[in-house]
Protein backbone atom coordinates (compact mmCIF):
# COMPACT_ATOMS: atom_id res chain seq x y z
CA UNK A 1 0.00 0.00 0.00
CA UNK A 2 1.22 3.39 -1.02
CA UNK A 3 2.33 5.75 1.78
CA UNK A 4 -0.21 8.78 1.69
CA UNK A 5 2.58 10.93 2.95
CA UNK A 6 4.88 11.02 0.29
CA UNK A 7 2.24 12.87 -1.69
CA UNK A 8 1.01 15.69 0.72
CA UNK A 9 -1.93 17.82 0.25
CA UNK A 10 -2.96 20.97 1.48
CA UNK A 11 -6.63 21.36 0.14
CA UNK A 12 -8.48 23.18 2.96
CA UNK A 13 -6.23 23.73 5.49
CA UNK A 14 -7.67 26.02 7.64
CA UNK A 15 -9.76 27.63 5.22
CA UNK A 16 -10.99 31.51 6.42
CA UNK A 17 -13.40 33.39 4.17
CA UNK A 18 -14.76 37.19 4.70
CA UNK A 19 -17.01 38.94 2.56
CA UNK A 20 -16.51 42.66 1.01
CA UNK A 21 -18.08 44.61 -1.44
CA UNK A 22 -15.98 44.86 -4.58
CA UNK A 23 -15.05 47.46 -6.71
CA UNK A 24 -15.13 47.57 -10.37
CA UNK A 25 -12.85 45.41 -11.70
CA UNK A 26 -14.52 42.82 -10.62
CA UNK A 27 -17.76 41.75 -12.83
CA UNK A 28 -20.91 39.88 -11.26
CA UNK A 29 -21.31 37.11 -14.49
CA UNK A 30 -24.33 34.44 -13.61
CA UNK A 31 -23.06 32.56 -16.57
CA UNK A 32 -19.68 31.99 -15.26
CA UNK A 33 -18.66 29.79 -12.16
CA UNK A 34 -19.01 31.36 -8.79
CA UNK A 35 -20.61 34.67 -10.81
CA UNK A 36 -17.50 35.55 -12.46
CA UNK A 37 -14.63 35.14 -15.14
CA UNK A 38 -12.32 36.71 -11.98
CA UNK A 39 -13.33 34.19 -9.37
CA UNK A 40 -9.72 32.52 -8.50
CA UNK A 41 -7.67 35.88 -9.10
CA UNK A 42 -5.87 37.58 -6.24
CA UNK A 43 -7.65 40.28 -4.98
CA UNK A 44 -6.32 43.25 -2.73
CA UNK A 45 -8.31 46.12 -0.92
CA UNK A 46 -8.99 49.04 -2.64
CA UNK A 47 -11.48 50.99 -0.30
CA UNK A 48 -13.80 50.62 2.88
CA UNK A 49 -14.51 47.05 3.24
CA UNK A 50 -13.76 46.82 -0.34
CA UNK A 51 -11.52 44.63 -2.97
CA UNK A 52 -10.57 44.38 -6.30
CA UNK A 53 -8.33 42.43 -8.31
CA UNK A 54 -4.42 42.85 -7.24
CA UNK A 55 -2.11 45.18 -9.23
CA UNK A 56 1.47 44.44 -10.10
CA UNK A 57 3.39 44.60 -6.55
CA UNK A 58 -0.12 45.25 -4.80
CA UNK A 59 -0.81 44.02 -1.43
CA UNK A 60 -2.75 40.72 -2.16
CA UNK A 61 -5.23 40.17 0.66
CA UNK A 62 -6.77 36.68 -0.45
CA UNK A 63 -8.25 34.51 -3.16
CA UNK A 64 -11.47 35.39 -4.84
CA UNK A 65 -13.96 32.70 -4.07
CA UNK A 66 -17.76 33.52 -5.38
CA UNK A 67 -19.09 37.04 -6.55
CA UNK A 68 -22.68 37.49 -5.87
CA UNK A 69 -25.44 39.77 -7.66
CA UNK A 70 -25.69 42.77 -4.84
CA UNK A 71 -22.60 43.95 -5.27
CA UNK A 72 -20.56 41.66 -2.59
CA UNK A 73 -17.76 38.78 -3.12
CA UNK A 74 -16.90 36.30 -0.58
CA UNK A 75 -12.95 36.16 -0.50
CA UNK A 76 -10.68 33.26 1.41
CA UNK A 77 -8.63 34.83 3.78
CA UNK A 78 -6.72 32.37 4.87
CA UNK A 79 -5.38 28.58 4.82
CA UNK A 80 -4.41 26.87 1.48
CA UNK A 81 -5.03 28.09 -1.74
CA UNK A 82 -4.03 27.91 -4.97
CA UNK A 83 -3.83 31.21 -7.46
CA UNK A 84 -2.57 31.85 -11.05
CA UNK A 85 1.28 33.41 -11.69
CA UNK A 86 1.49 36.36 -13.50
CA UNK A 87 3.47 36.48 -16.71
CA UNK A 88 6.92 35.18 -16.69
CA UNK A 89 6.72 35.54 -12.78
CA UNK A 90 9.46 34.34 -10.26
CA UNK A 91 7.72 31.75 -7.84
CA UNK A 92 10.27 31.24 -5.33
CA UNK A 93 8.72 28.56 -2.60
CA UNK A 94 9.11 30.15 0.90
CA UNK A 95 8.99 33.40 -0.12
CA UNK A 96 5.21 35.47 0.63
CA UNK A 97 2.95 36.90 -3.21
CA UNK A 98 2.51 40.31 -3.85
CA UNK A 99 0.13 41.53 -7.39
CA UNK A 100 1.15 40.55 -10.50
CA UNK A 101 -0.60 40.56 -14.21
CA UNK A 102 -0.63 38.31 -17.40
CA UNK A 103 -0.57 41.60 -20.46
CA UNK A 104 -3.23 43.62 -19.04
CA UNK A 105 -5.24 41.45 -16.75
CA UNK A 106 -5.00 42.48 -13.26
CA UNK A 107 -5.33 39.51 -10.23
CA UNK A 108 -2.08 36.97 -10.85
CA UNK A 109 0.67 36.91 -7.99
CA UNK A 110 4.55 36.38 -8.28
CA UNK A 111 6.67 36.15 -5.29
CA UNK A 112 8.03 39.32 -3.60
CA UNK A 113 10.88 40.62 -3.78
CA UNK A 114 12.32 39.30 -0.27
CA UNK A 115 11.68 36.10 1.31
CA UNK A 116 9.43 38.03 4.89
CA UNK A 117 7.38 40.04 2.45
CA UNK A 118 3.98 39.63 0.86
CA UNK A 119 1.15 37.41 1.75
CA UNK A 120 1.66 33.93 3.03
CA UNK A 121 4.34 32.13 1.50
CA UNK A 122 4.56 29.45 -1.62
CA UNK A 123 4.32 26.33 -0.84
CA UNK A 124 4.14 24.27 -4.21
CA UNK A 125 4.99 26.28 -7.40
CA UNK A 126 4.68 23.60 -9.62
CA UNK A 127 1.76 25.01 -11.58
CA UNK A 128 1.36 28.24 -12.35
CA UNK A 129 -2.55 28.05 -12.90
CA UNK A 130 -2.33 26.84 -9.18
CA UNK A 131 0.14 28.08 -6.88
CA UNK A 132 -0.12 26.91 -3.72
CA UNK A 133 0.31 30.02 -1.23
CA UNK A 134 -0.33 29.05 2.03
CA UNK A 135 -1.53 32.30 4.41
CA UNK A 136 -1.78 32.77 8.22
Amino acid sequence: MPDPRRNPKRDAIKVTQITYLHDSTITYDPTKPGGSDAVGRAVAITGHKTVGLVATDGIVRGRLEHVYDDGLCSVQIGGAMKLPAGTGATLTEGFGVVGAQRGAALGYVKAAATAYAGFGFIDDNSDVEAVVVVAP
